[in-house]
């Protein structure tokens, strides 16, 4: 068998923004050739050459936008820009094209693995949980446009989280400084603190509101408003660990100071596992998510300014369900605004603070 060194067809190099730097790639040393379109930003196809005289506008047709890559920008406004009020309505990628990118010209895309000294150590060897019950596993994704809703999801599956999904949709994204989400989050502090009525701007709420919506479903749950609990013994007679990423299994965190472990705080966060990213991360729907109820996109550890590490200590079932268990199913998008978007979340401005 004989074998030959395979033929490289074209070779394009790009700055960060995706404008094409002609010296070093292969225009440079042939002029005639099949060009290829569809190049930068996840694929666009380059919009060029449409005049008789062979010149063109050089944009990248972004599906709801024009990009621009001399300049950077898109050339309409964001069809989402009240999702991003932090941002010029004309910006790419949040002015940072080395982490992310923007596809579809709605909202960027993480488009970088988590850093390598950011990995957690290997995963320890986690218990089967109570008896077995069927899992449900979801079709394969087709090739359409992102759909927040890939799969049916069953009514005895997690009968919590259809209310969750429904306290979402009606407090729309707003923030806990206003109704209706002061009141959701003031009434499920009170439930875990024995009638206190703390002021949600002020006491972190994201473990209060999973108590009160499992408890609410006559599931069994820590009855507890600190996050830290729920990471700890009083966990484990509410609530058994499973091995897999089950729909609306609750997701713990910590938070540490370092990306090695080493050194814990006190703090941390719960939210409900709704889905997967292609790429890997989980879609947590939880509370006091940027200040309200909403879909926020998670590695299994990553640093976000003013917290430190968060790490995803373990995937969590009410001791007391027996209903099957449904694997999260892979969304088509990865965009944690597109999800919240579709799912009738409208976020005021894109953060993914905690607590």
């Amino acid at each position: 068998m004989k074998q030959s060194p395979a033929l490289a067809l074209e070779g394009i190099w790009f700055n960060p923004f995706g404008l094409a730097m002609t010296g070093i790639s292969d225009r440079a040393v042939k002029s005639q050739c099949f060009e290829n379109k569809f190049r930068f930003n996840g694929g666009n196809e380059l919009q060029n050459k449409e005049f008789s005289d062979g010149t063109g506008l050089e944009l990248y047709d972004a599906t709801y936008r024009n990009y621009d890559a001399q300049i950077g920008r898109f050339n309409q406004i964001d069809p989402l820009e009240e999702m991003a009020e932090d941002w010029s309505t004309y910006s790419f990628a949040m002015d940072n094209p080395i982490l992310l990118n923007d596809p579809l010209g709605l909202a960027p895309d993480d488009i970088v693995p988590d850093y390598p000294d950011h990995k957690p150590p290997p995963p320890k060897p986690i218990p089967i949980p109570h008896p077995p019950a069927p899992i449900i596993e979801p079709g394969p994704m087709p090739n359409t446009p992102p759909n927040p809703n890939p799969v049916n999801i069953p009514s005895d599956v997690t009968p919590w989280m259809p209310s969750i999904l429904n306290d979402a949709k009606i407090l729309g994204g707003q923030t806990e400084d206003d109704n209706p989400t002061w009141n959701l989050a003031q009434k499920a502090l009170n439930f875990t603190m024995g009638g206190v009525n703390a002021d949600p701007t002020e006491t972190p709420w994201c473990a209060s509101y999973g108590c009160y919506k499992l408890r609410n479903s006559g599931a069994s749950a820590p009855r507890s408003a600190a996050s830290r609990d729920w990471n700890g013994p009083l966990v484990f007679s509410k609530l058994n660990e499973v091995c897999s990423p089950y729909y609306g299994s609750i997701v713990v965190f910590r938070d540490y100071s370092d990306a090695k472990l080493k050194t814990p705080k006190t703090t941390g966060h719960i939210g409900f596992l709704y889905g997967l990213t292609p790429n890997g991360k989980y879609i947590i729907l939880g509370g006091n998510q940027g200040n309200t109820l909403r879909f926020s996109i998670f590695s299994n550890l990553q640093y976000i300014k003013g917290i430190g590490y968060m790490h995803i200590e373990g995937f969590f079932m009410p001791k007391n369900y027996t209903g099957p268990l449904l694997i999260a199913p892979i969304h088509s998008s990865v965009s944690t605004n597109f999800i919240n978007v579709m799912n009738g979340v409208f976020i005021r401005k894109d953060s993914q603070s905690t607590n």
